[in-house]
């Protein structure tokens, strides 16, 4: 996984699937782990739980934090907007979440859902706040995992790949489809221009300027009518800020 990432220099916005855990010996890293999958755990304690809880208190924490991304999404804040709205409203919230689960930790149950949930929060806590480092940065990771969905799904059709070269292929072929998605272009387009132009490649140049961030500024390409995607970002955080490609696992 780390040969992904050689003379890369940014941050990478995953969960904290053990699969990543490389990316901490990579000094040129700095590493941002998904909030949603924090509250997450938190979730289903707080539905079974009462009118009080801790459970119920680290939910009311996430949907203030949650609410300042909203805020910032409806008044289409520049990324330097958003940073500047973040340590204004979202530091606070989170340097109270902070200091009420160092709080309560040594009086959860051993081994229990609340424990683990509050564990596994503060065992990641320093990268769980560093979106607040760049405004680039989103709070979760939940765009990359929308659109791996479509992998999903259609893994659930075809049930195997006969090889693990064919499984390879997949993940590169769904890669290049929903970057260029993510990126607005037209997949179909992208892909015929794709094999018309890499045999003409001779420099490392000559491929880079074929990627969909790259290519789309080209006139001639055609980009996907507006709302033809989920997305309207150049850019979704699996491996680098700001222009990044989707690697489907």
């Amino acid at each position: 996984m780390l040969d992904w990432f050689i003379d890369y220099q940014g941050y990478t916005l995953t969960d904290a699937d053990p699969w990543f855990k490389g990316l901490s010996t990579v000094d040129t890293i700095i590493e941002v782990n998904c909030n949603s999958h924090a509250r997450r755990k938190f979730e289903p304690i707080a539905k079974a739980a009462g009118e009080n809880g801790v459970a119920r208190t680290m939910m009311s924490y996430y949907r203030k934090l949650y609410a300042v991304e909203r805020q910032a999404k409806e008044n289409k804040l520049t990324f330097e907007q958003r940073y500047q709205l973040r340590l204004e409203k979202s530091k606070p919230i989170l340097n109270k979440m902070k200091a009420y689960l160092d709080e309560v930790y040594p009086g959860c149950m051993p081994n229990s859902e609340l424990y683990n949930a509050v564990r596994y929060t503060l065992t990641h806590w320093t990268k769980l706040i560093a979106f607040l480092l760049d405004g680039r940065l989103e709070i979760d990771n939940n765009l990359t995992e929308q659109e791996i969905k479509y992998l999903v799904m259609a893994r659930k059709n075809f049930l195997f790949a006969d090889t693990v070269e064919g499984a390879h292929a997949l993940c590169l072929h769904l890669s290049i489809i929903r970057t260029a998605i993510v990126n607005g272009l037209d997949p179909y387009q992208y892909l015929l221009e794709l094999f018309n132009r890499i045999p003409y490649c001779t420099t490392v140049e000559d491929y880079e300027a074929l990627l969909p961030w790259n290519i789309k500024n080209e006139k001639h390409m055609i980009h996907m009518h507006k709302g033809g995607s989920n997305f309207e970002i150049e850019s979704l955080h699996f491996a680098a800020i700001p222009k990044i490609s989707l690697g489907v696992l």
